[in-house]
């Protein structure tokens, strides 16, 4: 039943994802039932764990794109690891905001802009990763340092891995 709940929570966070956003935001049960699921559940295709990181990436990349009106896209890139709680390996996460980071700084939205949007849905976990992330350097947190490198490609900025020396 519950993951009934929210496979229809990720599918309009896919394709409405402010009003999805919203809902979490106004909705207890839908806050603790999406804290208290195993994301390593299987939805559709993938997990849940890794639909939520893949719409977090989806929406800074567009925010990357877009030049104006890209703010709210971006808050909601990050709004989303909030949903996803840094629920298995918080590295994915860090990945992601290390693209939200990067495209913040190129829109000049502070750092503390992005941290104040999100405290009031942030869990205590998601918090502690939050601000541990945001007190880095911003070499530490920077796309280079983990792995990646902004690129245009048909015409749009995206993001990929940088393959060490040895592939290259």
């Amino acid at each position: 039943m519950a993951i009934n709940k929210i496979q229809a929570f990720l599918t309009e966070l896919e394709r409405e994802p402010e009003t999805a956003i919203r809902k979490f935001e106004d909705n207890e049960e839908l806050r603790d039932m999406l804290r208290a699921a195993d994301l390593r559940e299987i939805t559709g295709d993938t997990t849940v764990h890794d639909k939520l990181l893949n719409i977090s990436y989806d929406l800074a990349v567009q925010a990357l794109n877009q030049q104006a009106g890209s703010e709210g896209m971006l808050l909601n890139a990050l709004r989303v690891l909030v949903i996803e709680d840094f629920f298995i390996d918080y590295r994915d996460s860090y990945i992601r905001l290390a693209l939200i980071s990067h495209v913040a700084a190129k829109r000049k939205t502070s750092d503390e802009r992005l941290l104040s949007a999100v405290k009031p849905l942030a869990s205590e976990r998601a918090l502690a990763h939050l601000e541990r992330f945001f007190s880095q350097s911003k070499a530490e947190r920077s796309l280079k340092a983990f792995g990646l490198q902004e690129v245009r490609e048909h015409g749009e900025l995206s993001v990929r891995v940088i393959p060490p020396p040895v592939i290259r």
